[in-house]
């Protein structure tokens, strides 16, 4: 390649024309085929909502239902009371503790 472009360099120069052919290129390698990226179908997230009117309240929740401070609730043999979650908190989150038998 270098010496073509030499000899076209020196015939341009001394004002001869001439059609010089440069090499040709190997041909293209084939690259192998490339699957098309397959779309993942969206997740659907679920619905929450939010009740503005009850994020100050302090309760303490099984299946769906709401329960106060100081509530006692069955469940199979165990015994669980709704208690503050942080004795130090008098108005912090509430947690069910196990009553002890």
């Amino acid at each position: 390649m270098r010496t073509t472009l030499l000899l076209s360099l020196l015939l341009f120069s001394h004002g001869t024309l001439a059609a010089v052919q440069l090499p040709e290129s190997p041909p293209p390698k084939h690259l192998p085929e490339v699957e098309q990226p397959q779309l993942l179908p969206q997740r659907t997230r679920p619905e929450i909502s939010i009740d503005a009117r009850r994020l100050g309240e302090r309760a303490c929740y099984y299946e769906d239902k709401q329960y106060s401070l100081g509530s006692v609730l069955q469940v199979g043999d165990v015994l669980l009371e709704c208690i503050e979650e942080k004795s130090f908190e008098t108005n912090g989150k509430l947690r069910w503790q196990r009553l002890s038998e």
